[in-house]
């Protein structure tokens, strides 16, 4: 059997010596853009080429081209990454390490790394405080780590448990009280992050790919492959906690788009819902 072939190694043929072509590169997972002032420039991406990269949106006339390159979870994909919008150029990635990893734009090496997931890392979020970052896994869970801490020891500040398959998105409430999520199972769940306690479930049907939370808390907004987008109320923010999803849990609000399945979705501060979905050709 002849050894793989390296990008650009010559290939002996008759008539000549040609070139194998080299693979095409991995397509980005996910893009995250700084949204603070200072930042404004920097966007970060994911890839399965085991690396997340600090590209800005334009360099002069040219394409665009990485400023930095993170080789961030040891040679296995790196399936998110999140900036922190609070003025810092800080950054964090979710990986297939199992492991969520803390960066600075200044330097390659990880300021934190947060180990305790059982399963690959698929999803990280900020909390508004940028005290706390909130990671989703295979494992049927979502962390709640301090990244204030440091040193070794356990940097877990909760465990939110309760679904019963991985999630495919997760978002914090801009008041910094409430996580939802989206399972693959197609269930949404609402948690307080002071208790651990799950407010509410509701049932989305398969194919969910994004959920967020609106600017005032008041809604969550979910969207997937049933070309839809559902707001949902979230009565916790005018029941002291104690309710939930509106009972029953079905959306205040469906969206229909013509034939396009929902990838991603967020809320502007003037509380309004960007869709993003796949380019259709």
């Amino acid at each position: 059997t002849p050894a793989p072939l390296s990008p650009g190694h010559p290939v002996r043929r008759s008539g000549g010596t040609h070139h194998a072509a080299p693979p095409p590169p991995a397509p980005p997972l996910l893009l995250s853009r700084s949204r603070t002032t200072s930042d404004a420039d920097l966007v970060g991406s994911s890839s399965q080429q085991q690396q997340s990269s600090a590209p800005p949106p334009r360099v002069g006339p040219h394409k665009p081209r990485a400023l930095a390159r993170y080789r961030a979870h040891g040679g296995r994909p790196a399936f998110d990454v999140a900036w922190c919008d609070l003025g810092s150029r800080l950054f964090a990635t979710a990986g297939g390490d199992r492991t969520c990893r803390l960066f600075a734009t200044d330097r390659v090496e990880p300021l934190r790394i947060f180990v305790g997931h059982w399963g690959e890392v698929l999803k990280v979020a900020w909390h508004p405080n940028a005290h706390y970052l909130l990671t989703a896994s295979v494992d049927k869970s979502l962390r709640l780590w301090d990244v204030r801490a440091s040193g070794d020891g356990a940097r877990c500040a909760r465990i939110l448990d309760g679904a019963d398959a991985a999630f495919a998105s997760v978002d914090l409430s801009p008041d910094g009280r409430y996580a939802a999520a989206a399972d693959r199972d197609g269930k949404l769940h609402v948690w307080h992050l002071d208790s651990g306690r799950i407010l509410a479930e509701a049932d989305l049907g398969t194919g969910v790919e994004a959920v967020a939370f609106s600017r005032d808390s008041a809604a969550v907004a979910t969207g997937g492959r049933d070309n839809a987008v559902k707001i949902w109320e979230n009565t916790t923010t005018t029941n002291n906690g104690a309710g939930g999803l509106t009972p029953p849990p079905v959306p205040r609000h469906t969206f229909r788009t013509k034939a396009t399945p929902v990838f991603d979705l967020t809320w502007t501060f003037g509380n309004l819902c960007i869709v993003s979905g796949p380019l259709l050709v």
